[in-house]
């Protein structure tokens, strides 16, 4: 037995498009199957494949044409924007550690009424029913455990401490 490598066929036309004969009849107004065969008859598309594909040329950037051009601001640079709104100098901290973006979203707050809400910010959560009651059993409970003297064996029950506790 030999190993034989795949030899596609040289003469072989890829299938037709459906997709894209469809997609032209209906430009044309051809809604009903049997329309549809004398369409695809007189215009033919192929499927596309390999470098028939590529329709478009890659994005150009413009640091590919200009060599120069630089994305961003530099760092040592503070935008007048921002100075105006703050009238301090930005750190790398405040914006990686997102101060600008609370900033912002504090001074954009809006209630029902669309009127910024600033004062609203923090809301103290209330008690439910089950919460109280949970704290009530839980301080129950830390009393109880107050309360109760520690631990001895019946026969050094009348022996007294020598350690204070």
């Amino acid at each position: 037995m030999t190993w034989k490598e795949h030899e596609p066929n040289p003469n072989a036309r890829p299938g037709p498009d459906f997709k894209a004969m469809n997609k032209a009849a209906s430009h044309h107004g051809l809604t009903k199957a049997v329309e549809m065969r004398p369409f695809r008859e007189t215009h033919y598309i192929q499927q596309k494949h390999g470098f028939d594909k590529i329709e478009k040329a890659a994005a150009v950037l413009p640091s590919d044409v200009d060599l120069g051009f630089s994305y961003g601001c530099p760092s040592s640079h503070k935008p007048l924007e921002e100075f105006r709104r703050s009238g301090v100098e930005s750190k790398m901290q405040d914006l990686i550690q997102g101060r600008f973006m609370h900033d912002w979203v504090k001074d954009h707050i809006t209630d029902s009424t669309g009127t910024v809400v600033s004062s609203k910010l923090h809301l103290v959560p209330r008690d439910t029913t089950a919460a109280r009651g949970h704290r009530e059993g839980a301080m129950k409970k830390l009393a109880a455990e107050v309360e109760k003297s520690s631990w001895k064996m019946n026969k050094f029950s009348n022996v007294p401490s020598k350690i204070l506790t």
